[in-house]
C-alpha cells in the first residue's frame, strides 16, 4: 500500500510555473505541499523547491525551501543565501524554513543552523486505512462537519485556547484567524471537510481532512486545553475518518506530528502506523511587538 501512495506522490504536485510534476518521496511533504499549491505557489528552482503561501507568511511552513537531501558541510550559507534571493523584498516578517525530501529523518549537518538560532523539527508521518474505536474514546462527544459562521468563529477561540505555548504571543489570535479563514476558503472550494468535536453546543476540538482521490491529509488537529486527557482527540480522529471515508471516498489517510509525542500515541491508538520520518529547520523572525519589548 505504501508503494501505491508513493506512486501518487510522484504526480500529486505540479510546478506552478511550468505545470510539470514535482515528484516527492516523502508523503508528508507531498500532501502538505499539495495543500499549499491550492492557494499558493510551488515551483522548482536550481536544486530546491520553493513553497510560498502569501496569505499566511508566519505559518510554520508558509514560506520554505525544500531540498532533495539533508544539509551538508557548507550548506548553511548557501541555503540562507537561496532563501534571501527567493523571498527578497517580502513585506511581512517571515520565518526561515527548510526541509528535505527524505523518508528516514536523517538530520544531516544541522549544527551551523542550530548555532544561528534555528530549531530542528523531527516529525513522523503516519498512515491509516483501517480503524477501530479506541477504548478511551469519549463517546459523549459529537463529531460532525462545521456548518455555521458561528461554529467557524468558535474554532478561532478553540485554537487559541489549545496552544498554551503561543497564545500569549502578540498578534497570535490574529494569526489564527488568518489561518482558519484560509482553511474555510479551501474547504469550500475543494474536496475536503472540517470537523468539530462538540460537548453539547460547545466546540471543544477540531480538525480538517483534505482529499485528492482516495488519499486524504489531516490538518490542524486541536483539542481545548481543559478537555485533554478525556478521549476527545481519539473520538474526533476516529469519527472523522469514518465520515470522510463515507462522504469523500478517502481510503488512505496521512497525518504528521512530532516524533514520540502524545499526538503520535493518540493516532497509533486509533489505527495509524508510522511509515516515514521528516526533518526540517525553522527560525522565526521576531514580530515587531517582540522586537520593541
Amino acid at each position: 500500500m505504501i508503494d501505491e501512495i508513493a506512486d501518487q506522490c510522484r504526480t500529486l504536485v505540479t510546478d506552478s510555473q511550468t505545470g510539470d510534476a514535482l515528484p516527492f518521496h516523502n508523503v508528508g511533504i507531498a500532501t502538505d505541499v499539495r495543500l499549499a499549491r491550492i492557494d499558493g505557489s510551488v515551483y522548482a528552482r536550481k536544486d530546491h523547491i520553493v513553497v510560498r503561501i502569501p496569505h499566511i507568511p508566519l505559518w510554520l511552513w508558509g514560506h520554505r525551501l525544500i531540498y532533495p537531501n539533508p544539509p551538508g558541510v557548507g550548506d548553511f550559507e548557501r541555503w540562507e543565501e537561496n532563501y534571501c534571493q527567493v523571498f527578497e523584498g517580502h513585506q511581512e516578517p517571515t520565518q526561515r524554513s527548510f526541509s528535505w525530501d527524505g523518508v528516514d529523518g536523517e538530520p544531516g549537518v544541522e549544527q551551523p543552523f542550530l548555532d544561528a538560532g534555528y530549531r530542528s523539527l523531527n516529525h513522523v508521518i503516519l498512515k491509516g486505512n483501517e480503524f477501530n474505536r479506541p477504548t478511551q474514546a469519549n463517546q459523549s462527544i459529537t463529531v460532525r462537519p462545521l456548518a455555521t459562521n458561528a461554529e467557524w468563529a468558535d474554532m478561532v477561540d478553540c485554537a487559541y485556547d489549545a496552544n498554551v505555548k503561543k497564545r500569549d504571543l502578540p498578534g497570535y489570535r490574529a494569526d489564527i484567524m488568518r489561518m482558519f479563514t484560509r482553511y474555510r476558503r479551501l474547504c469550500e472550494a475543494n474536496h475536503s471537510l472540517w470537523f468539530g468535536a462538540f460537548d453539547g453546543d460547545r466546540l471543544v476540538g477540531t480538525l480538517g481532512i483534505f482529499g485528492w482521490g482516495t488519499l486524504g491529509r489531516y490538518q490542524g488537529v486541536i483539542v481545548r486545553e481543559e478537555y485533554r486527557g478525556q478521549g476527545v482527540g481519539r473520538q474526533l480522529v476516529f469519527e472523522s475518518t469514518q465520515q470522510a471515508q463515507s462522504e469523500l471516498g478517502i481510503r488512505d489517510f496521512i497525518i504528521g506530528t512530532g516524533n514520540d509525542s502524545s499526538p503520535q500515541r493518540l493516532y497509533e491508538d486509533v489505527g495509524f502506523q508510522v511509515i516515514q520520518r521528516e526533518r526540517g529547520l525553522v527560525r522565526r523572525a521576531p514580530r515587531p511587538e517582540e522586537a520593541e519589548a
